[in-house]
């Protein structure tokens, strides 16, 4: 398993990064609702992802912990502690059974939604680092929280592998 270090490293994701996605903090936030909404929106839309948002109180709760994550998109620190609660993300979405599919489709819709705001809100001067800096979490988020979608599958196959072994010396 690569640390988050290594991870950042590899999508060279600097200090100039991170300055910039805190100086979208101001543009981004006043979005943040619409965003989930639209989000919210498109999962209940879809068959396979609505039966997981039946009920009301766990939607409602659902829709503030999506608004802190996007938030935190922005706001950093990007340290071990954003690392785990990345894993976290995506073992809550293995747990329940939630195809990986549809954490991309999800990410893809944020992704429009941010590139939006960054071209119609951004200084023309800024958008490219803009668009660089947004790319760069989004990607790291999503490296993160489907990495536990890998691993499960490993950890699943690894098992079977030993209870296979397990049968045949028995």
């Amino acid at each position: 398993m690569r640390t988050f270090q290594e991870i950042k490293d590899n999508y060279r994701f600097t200090s100039e990064d991170i300055e910039t996605l805190k100086g979208l903090l101001p543009v981004v936030s006043p979005h943040t609702e619409t965003i989930v909404a639209d989000f919210y929106d498109l999962l209940l839309s879809i068959p396979d992802t609505a039966k997981f948002l039946q009920n009301e109180a766990k939607l409602t709760w659902l829709r503030g912990q999506h608004e802190k994550w996007l938030l935190t998109l922005f706001q950093g620190p990007y340290d071990e502690s954003y690392f785990q609660r990345l894993q976290r993300i995506g073992h809550a979405h293995v747990r329940i059974g939630l195809s990986a599919h549809f954490v991309y489709v999800g990410m893809n819709l944020i992704r429009q939604r941010l590139h939006r705001i960054i071209e119609t809100e951004v200084d023309p001067r800024q958008q490219e680092a803009a668009f660089r800096a947004v790319e760069k979490i989004l990607d790291l988020n999503l490296d993160i929280i489907a990495r536990t979608y890998h691993e499960e599958e490993l950890r699943r196959v690894f098992l079977s592998h030993k209870l296979d072994s397990l049968l045949i010396r028995f």
